[in-house]
């Protein structure tokens, strides 16, 4: 569960984008943050990885417990922004649209 904190902030700063374009309020900007969050949450599943990092941390004290979690954030936040950087290039070495 920890470990959605990058992607938490990163819902926060597309909301911020979204509430300062020129279009605010518009329900289309809505649709797509809501149609991004559930990807991202979907992609993420903060809820069986918590279950996951409670059964291998469960013999850590608690500071090893924040400290795990924080380096699993930062390593899934640098994973996020790769795939982010690289998939469209990715996509199209592959010859793969995203129509498909």
């Amino acid at each position: 569960m920890l470990c959605a904190v990058p992607c938490l902030k990163a819902i926060a700063i597309l909301r911020i984008i979204i509430i300062t374009d020129e279009h605010k309020g518009s329900p289309m900007h809505y649709a797509a943050f809501a149609t991004f969050t559930v990807a991202v949450l979907a992609v993420l599943n903060p809820v069986g990885n918590a279950a996951i990092f409670i059964g291998l941390t469960a013999n850590r004290s608690p500071s090893e417990q924040r400290n795990t979690a924080y380096i699993c954030s930062i390593a899934v936040a640098v994973i996020m922004l790769i795939s982010v950087w690289a998939g469209p290039w990715m996509l199209k070495a592959f010859g793969i649209s995203v129509s498909a």
